[in-house]
């Protein structure tokens, strides 16, 4: 047995000790991937749903048999990180011409040049990930790339997802020039009205100058940014507040439909709400991003799940104004267990539920329901009658006697029946009980004290 587990012991240590050669070669291999490498990366693209893809290159002049190619993905941009939790192999199948393009995609497309299409299944992770080229093997790595979804130093080389959903990874290449693994890469968008027209921003303050790529796959031009107007239409003004969220509406309204956070605009003047965004959930992970909508003067604005596509928790949650820059501008505490029908409100100076909502309005505290004026009737009636037999039973009065009438409060306990001797005697007799079992510890400790005492004493008097 001792033997059975030394080999067992030794088998492990192999077994680590040649996965961290595997992993430190891969490692290695991706720092001294071929400048010149027979296909290289020139586009990806990367989503938090479908829509995924990568576009290789044939670098050669001969056809390449894709099914030597395969696609290794790890979900880390480092790959010496800890943070580095998965990986797999994609592999590919066909043959790609020289200098052609070949497209992996898990969605519908616009086709924009020539190129040789395998639709598959991707699932790269949008917050950070690296992708390698392979061929004949893991260790034989051509080209990669590695993202994060925010920009990082460390390593060097990662490069940075574009904010906008239909934007993606370019490599600028240029005509006349030689592809290598050392080009650098673009962040591209294409036109609102051609796809196949892709653009990159330059600094506000530069002048557009000359395509930074000229060749396939598709030539980019530089365009200066839109200019934000919304600070200068904003200017002057109180930023707009959140002022009540409705998670749990009653029927016949659903959760589907008229579920809504409302937003106040205490200015005199339009406020444009264009690159603000409001964000839900207790970590803030889902969020609606204003497009042109506006609030309008000293007005309540309620804004719908069908509006923003933002659906609140029935169970906890809170919600936030971000203005463009990223600052907080308005934040809701946090609620708990939203009742059906009530809205989470700021009422005065605190949040509170009501069972009144009020979207595009002011906001209401819950409705006081009025006492039945039956029943209110009738106690007064009650009340008037037990006066009146008070009154009577003081009438004959004795010298020396007060003449103040008796409060029916008082009549009531004089009327109320003594407590009967047994009662009184089963609550003391569990008093007793209780204090004998709460204290049964030190009851004990001195019932033998006491024993050891008396056997001392009687010790003592058998020695004399």
């Amino acid at each position: 047995m001792r033997f059975l587990r030394r080999v067992l012991s030794l088998a492990a240590v192999a077994i680590i000790a040649t996965y961290g050669l595997f992993s430190f070669g891969h490692v290695r291999a991706l720092s001294q991937s071929t400048p010149s490498a027979a296909i290289l990366i020139g586009q990806i693209k990367i989503t938090s749903s479908n829509g995924q893809f990568v576009s290789l290159y044939n670098n050669t002049g001969a056809d390449i048999d894709m099914s030597t190619v395969q696609l290794a993905y790890y979900n880390y941009y480092d790959l010496n990180s800890t943070k580095l939790t998965s990986s797999r192999y994609i592999p590919l199948s066909g043959k790609l011409a020289s200098h052609n393009y070949y497209m992996v995609s898990d969605g519908a497309m616009t086709i924009c040049y020539k190129m040789m299409v395998n639709a598959m299944s991707l699932g790269f992770s949008s917050t950070a990930g690296t992708v390698q080229v392979t061929q004949n093997g893991p260790s034989n790595i051509l080209d990669s790339v590695a993202w994060s979804k925010t920009a990082v130093t460390t390593p060097t080389g990662v490069q940075t997802l574009p904010t906008s959903t239909s934007g993606f990874l370019q490599r600028a290449w240029v005509a006349g020039v030689s592809k290598t693994t050392n080009d650098p890469w673009i962040s591209v968008t294409p036109s609102a009205t051609d796809a196949c027209d892709l653009q990159t921003q330059i600094a506000a303050s530069s002048t557009p100058s000359a395509p930074v790529a000229t060749d396939a796959p598709q030539k980019v031009t530089t365009v200066a940014p839109t200019p934000d107007t919304t600070a200068a239409n904003n200017l002057g003004l109180v930023a707009p507040e959140i002022t009540e969220l409705l998670p749990n509406p009653a029927a016949p309204q659903s959760d589907d439909t008229d579920e809504f956070i409302e937003l106040y605009n205490p200015n005199d003047s339009v406020f444009s709400l264009s690159g603000y965004q409001v964000q839900v959930g207790t970590s803030y992970s889902r969020g609606y991003i204003f497009k042109s909508e506006t609030l309008q003067p000293k007005s309540y604005t309620a804004f719908t799940i069908v509006d923003t596509n933002l659906q609140l928790s029935n169970t906890e949650g809170q919600a936030r104004l971000q203005s463009p820059d990223g600052t907080t501008i308005s934040e809701t505490p946090g609620y708990e267990s939203a009742p059906e029908g009530q809205s989470w409100s700021i009422i005065g100076d605190s949040w509170q539920w009501t069972d009144t909502p009020t979207p595009n309005a002011a906001n209401l505290p819950s409705a006081i329901v009025p006492a039945d004026p039956a029943a209110t009737s009738t106690a007064a009636k009650t009340t008037t009658a037990k006066k009146t037999a008070a009154a009577k039973k003081t009438t004959g009065k004795v010298a020396g006697a007060s003449t103040t009438t008796p409060s029916a409060d008082a009549a009531n306990l004089n009327d109320a029946a003594p407590l009967h001797p047994l009662v009184l005697a089963g609550v003391g007799a569990a008093a007793v009980a209780y204090a004998i079992y709460e204290y049964r510890r030190d009851v004990a400790n001195r019932f033998f004290q006491l024993r050891r005492y008396l056997r001392g004493r009687r010790a003592a008097r058998a020695e004399v």
